[in-house]
């Protein structure tokens, strides 16, 4: 293309420009009197001109073709505008612009150079990675121990035939070996260490006697017991046991057998406590004991034995609340129990001065026994309710004492008291004939025995033919 043709070229653009100008001001300049409806028209008169005249030049019909041969010097006139314009449309055309390309600041661009980031530096060298350890060998497996045998406890072992006088100290528990026999002489004191006891698998013999008594105390705490294992065969005569029973019993006796005669048991804190064995306790004494539990005596048969009590006396001692002062039970109902009871005392605070159970009939005899208060003198109970009557044989005892609260349940008795406790009771008959009731006019039933102002019967007791006066086989209280 020729310099000829690059100036209309660019005078076309500055026409077309002015008119796109001008068409933008008519549109936006709401004060100016231009009619918009002839902008097109003056687009469409200026817009041929130019174009027609770039186009229409007989040199340069083929602008990207050959050049042309001659080169006109002298730009062809613009033809005058045939549109007519307002004055200010002129002025507007005319008018020297105010602001110029190079009138307008350039924006500054700056440029934030980054600031170099900050790489801390290490405070301390980087631990090194240790190295991995030896995997230890693994230990020989130790041998096992041998079992350690515990120490066994010091005893006193008797074996053979020992004879002991004079005063004996016992620092540890005496065990007498099965066939053995441990003899206590005449005026032997046996002094026990606290809580030590006698094991007896065999024999003991206490040879005491009212001139020359054994005894069996303590100079500190309390003893432990007597504790008689099967076989084992125990004879107390003339013999004082006190301040012994530590763990709650005296004596405990299983299937052994046990004879204290002429002794005294007293100031201790244990009871007897008889399991099948054979039992007897004459003219002696147990009383003043502080009794944690349970009968003072308190004896357990399952097949056949004995119990005898004879000439003695149980109580007073301090009891728990209800607790007998001998109790006795027979459990098999095949079982026969030879049972004696004459000439003895029997007394506590509360609950049977005796107490008789059996699965079955009971026989044996008890006779000139003095029973003394609590809350009643016998009581008679078996768990064969079908049988007719007790074959126990009860004479000559006297029931004293059983006095309750005052109530008007009772006629009164002589001194003002009331009689609410019983003399006897039994929950099957029980033949009670020949016996003192404690008043002359017999015992007191409010439908068979009106005028009694003794002892209460109970109503399977017949306390009929009683006695008048005490028999004098009976103990005092």
């Amino acid at each position: 293309m020729n310099d000829t043709n690059i100036e209309r070229f660019l005078l076309g653009g500055v026409v077309f420009t002015m008119v796109a100008a001008l068409a933008w001001f008519a549109l936006n300049d709401q004060s100016s009197n231009t009619d918009i409806a002839q902008v097109p028209t003056l687009v469409a008169t200026i817009t041929p001109l130019a174009a027609d005249d770039l186009l229409n030049d007989d040199e340069s019909t083929d602008v990207l073709g050959e050049e042309p041969t001659e080169i006109i010097d002298e730009p062809t006139a613009l033809p005058e505008l045939t549109a007519t314009l307002t004055d200010d449309e002129l002025a507007i055309i005319n008018e020297e612009p105010t602001i110029s390309i190079e009138d307008t600041p350039t924006p500054e661009v700056v440029l934030a150079i980054p600031t170099e980031i900050p790489v801390e530096e290490p405070t301390a060298e980087p631990t090194a990675i240790p190295e991995p350890t030896a995997i230890p060998e693994p230990t020989a497996i130790p041998e096992p121990t041998a079992t350690v045998t515990a120490t066994p406890v010091p005893v006193e072992l008797i074996r053979g035939e020992v004879r002991w006088s004079g005063e004996k100290r016992v620092q540890y528990d005496v065990v007498v070996d099965s066939g053995a026999t441990l003899i206590l002489e005449p005026n032997t004191t046996v002094l026990m260490a606290p809580g030590t006891s006698f094991y007896v698998d065999g024999n003991v013999r206490a040879l005491g006697s009212a001139a020359a008594p054994v005894r069996i105390t303590s100079d500190g705490q309390a003893w432990g017991g007597m504790f008689v294992r099967s076989g084992g065969d125990v004879i107390l005569l003339g013999t004082t046991l006190s301040r012994g029973g530590g763990g709650t019993t005296l004596i405990v006796a299983e299937q052994a057998s046990i004879v204290v005669r002429d002794s005294q048991l007293n100031n201790n804190l244990g009871h007897i406590q008889l399991r099948d064995s054979a039992f007897t306790f004459e003219n002696s004494t147990m009383r003043d004991n502080q009794l944690p539990y349970g009968a003072a005596v308190d004896a357990a048969f399952s097949y056949n034995s004995a119990f005898r009590m004879i000439n003695s006396r149980i109580g007073p001692n301090t009891q728990a609340t209800g607790a007998p002062a001998v109790s006795i039970k027979v459990s098999g109902s095949a079982t026969e129990l030879a049972f004696e009871m004459s000439g003895s005392l029997l007394t506590n605070q509360s609950g049977p001065n005796l107490q008789l159970e059996s699965a079955a009939d009971m026989a044996g005899s008890v006779q000139c026994n003095a029973f003394v208060a609590g809350d009643v003198g016998i009581s008679l109970r078996t768990s064969t309710t079908q049988l007719p009557v007790f074959s126990l044989f009860m004479r000559n005892n006297a029931f004293e004492q059983h006095r309750g609260a005052r109530t008007n349940k009772y006629e009164p008795h002589p001194g003002n008291a009331w009689r609410t406790l019983y003399g006897m009771t039994s929950n099957v008959g029980a033949n009670a004939q020949g016996n003192w009731w404690d008043h002359t006019t017999g015992p007191y039933d409010p439908k068979r025995y009106t005028a009694g102002r003794g002892e209460l019967a109970g109503v399977n007791v017949d306390a009929s033919n009683w006695l008048t006066t005490r028999p004098v086989c009976a103990p005092q209280p």
